[in-house]
């Protein structure tokens, strides 16, 4: 839609309007019809005389893209944005297309500054690098709308890109400068913003090894999240104590939160929260050289469960680690094999489990009697952790290493 006369019409229609029942008593259905066909300018008395008849505003008139338009973009636009990558593969390069032509008209509104937030998101996961100019555009927009809640989503974005690229220390200072910086022009922020905050901030106190702060932070989330009823990042926030729990060797407080996520898997039917509980009791029991235990329940998880691709790394790398135990080195070999890190984990945790498929693959070659290959994926192990905060993980593969060296 590109002039007064074609918006106009097009308002018309979708009101179910005939060129008299706009006219009205006040123009005729002629000069509405050149109107239309844009062979005749309106006077502003006759602007606002054909707003009022098709109950708008004269703005939204003079607007190149109605109201009702942006709304319809927005909404094709947020449900490209939900699907799943491995879904639609091409999704954002089909949100570029679909925001693009609309770049310069985004001005002012919640819509536009929702649409420059998406497309932001475009340009950073197809390598663009002006994404950041348009978020900043987005959440210039969102300051004077007074709406905090989605420039906590920009924060965690802008962190999350440090995050991926595992450079934590940066993910975590801007995260908490931009935090303070909301803080600073809200006296209120609503409980959900709240405890979004409160999830990434211990999550990267957790990624460069800050436990107590991480701890402290963890716990207010939870509070939080009790004292307002929000549940929607409570099983974020029981995997991640779940998580710290069993690093630490603390198996009450491991068990706690597995009852508590169990609980809350039944309440939600969340069955990769079941997962998730089976993979730190096989973990634990393949720590504590329970084995046979280990490896049966690893087997029943796989057999009974589908479940998301990143949970298959540390089911391998279990199950490996189990016939390791057990003696039967070549079994285990095929399976640490197997043991894939999948591209959407990057927490220090996660990987530095994962890295430990190269320290056990290197005790199997060893007792086969490959000590050359075993001494250089030991070493391996090593390498990838290197930057990493201390962990039980860590020590074991430095200990691996030292060992076959």
């Amino acid at each position: 839609m590109n002039t007064l006369g074609d918006r106009i019409r097009s308002l018309r229609k979708q009101k179910k309007m005939t060129l008299d029942a706009l006219a009205g008593n006040v123009l005729t259905k002629g000069m509405v019809s050149l109107i239309e066909n844009n062979k005749a300018q309106p006077s502003m008395e006759s602007l606002s005389y054909i707003a009022n008849q098709l109950d708008i505003d004269v703005a939204e008139l003079l607007e190149e893209v109605s109201a009702e338009e942006w709304s319809k973009l927005l909404q094709k636009a947020e449900e490209l944005n939900n699907l799943e990558i491995h879904q639609h593969v091409n999704k954002y390069k089909q949100l570029y297309t679909l925001i693009h032509p609309y770049l310069e008209k985004l001005s002012h509104g919640y819509e536009a500054a929702r649409l420059l937030e998406l497309y932001s998101h475009c340009l950073y996961f197809e390598g663009m690098d002006d994404w950041n100019a348009y978020a900043e555009r987005a959440e210039q927009m969102y300051e004077a709308l007074n709406i905090s809640s989605r420039q906590v989503d920009i924060a965690i974005f802008r962190s999350e890109t440090y995050f991926v690229e595992h450079q934590y220390q940066q993910s975590l200072e801007l995260l908490l400068k931009e935090r303070a910086h909301i803080e600073s022009m809200y006296a209120f922020l609503d409980p959900i913003s709240q405890v979004d905050l409160d999830y990434h901030e211990a999550f990267l106190y957790f990624a460069v090894g800050e436990a107590e702060k991480a701890t402290d932070v963890l716990n207010q989330a939870m509070r939080h999240s009790k004292k307002h009823g929000i549940f929607y990042r409570i099983n974020d926030l029981y995997r991640l104590a779940a998580a710290y729990a069993l690093m630490l060797g603390n198996q009450d407080q491991k068990n706690f939160y597995l009852r508590k996520l169990a609980s809350y898997g039944d309440f939600a039917e969340d069955d990769d929260s079941h997962v998730f509980c089976a993979i730190i009791d096989i973990h634990w029991l393949n720590g504590e050289a329970d084995y046979s235990r280990a490896l049966q329940l690893v087997d029943k998880v796989l057999i009974e469960n589908k479940m998301a691709d990143y949970h298959m790394g540390h089911l391998h790398l279990e199950k490996g680690k189990s016939l390791w135990g057990l003696a039967q080195y070549e079994e285990a070999l095929s399976w640490l094999k197997k043991v894939d890190i999948h591209p959407d984990l990057h927490h220090p945790f996660d990987l530095s489990i994962l890295y430990l498929k190269d320290s056990y693959q290197a005790l199997c070659l060893e007792k086969l009697g490959d000590l050359n290959s075993a001494k250089k994926l030991a070493k391996c192990a090593v390498e990838n952790m290197k930057s990493f905060p201390a962990t039980p993980y860590k020590d074991f593969a430095l200990e691996t290493y030292e060992t076959l060296k």
